[in-house]
């Protein structure tokens, strides 16, 4: 059986203590130029509690955001899944899932037994502005991440119909996490 082509970002898998995942607030400077989707990996801007889509080499992961509220430039209250690029807005709420011990699920453009334990980066790809959700797979295919970034592979995802090989779902694991 072959893995459907599904690619949704990073979804929270569980946590490393039993917890629950939770989601922090942050903030997208208002006329972004890039759009960030739900899964996708972020970080810190440097300007406050900013972030912004994180290159696919980054050692400074935040998180994966999950969402935005904000009030645009009509007045009009907006939630969505993701953040539009250039959006011009004020009373920005980023959602952002940035604890370093969540444990991920993403789609792998490939993936292999012999792949758990190593370190890949993501292909971040653009979203779908439809339904708000990010494109980004973990790129195995393209090998090894650069020292200190990437995603560690801990697993396959247990689940029926999802086995190696192309498009296989993954349970990983941020390496350069701001909060490590």
């Amino acid at each position: 059986m072959t893995n459907i082509v599904a690619p949704h970002g990073f979804k929270p898998y569980t946590h490393n203590s039993g917890g629950s995942a939770r989601l922090n607030s942050y903030t997208v400077v208002s006329g972004y130029n890039t759009a960030i989707y739900m899964g996708d990996p972020v970080r810190l801007t440097g300007a406050g509690k900013a972030v912004e889509l994180a290159a696919t080499d980054a050692t400074d992961v935040l998180g994966i955001f999950w969402g935005c509220k904000y009030v645009d430039d009509r007045g009009d209250q907006q939630f969505s899944k993701y953040w539009p690029a250039d959006q011009v807005a004020s009373e920005i709420e980023a959602l952002i899932y940035d604890d370093a011990t969540i444990k991920f699920e993403v789609e792998c453009n490939t993936l292999a037994e012999a792949d758990i334990g190593g370190i890949f980066e993501p292909a971040i790809a653009a979203g779908a502005p439809s339904i708000g959700l990010s494109k980004t797979v973990l790129d195995v295919a393209g090998g090894a991440a650069a020292a200190g970034a990437g995603w560690m592979v801990v697993g396959l995802k247990p689940e029926v119909g999802n086995e190696y090989g192309d498009n296989a779902k993954a349970i990983v694991v941020p390496v350069g996490h701001v909060f490590k």
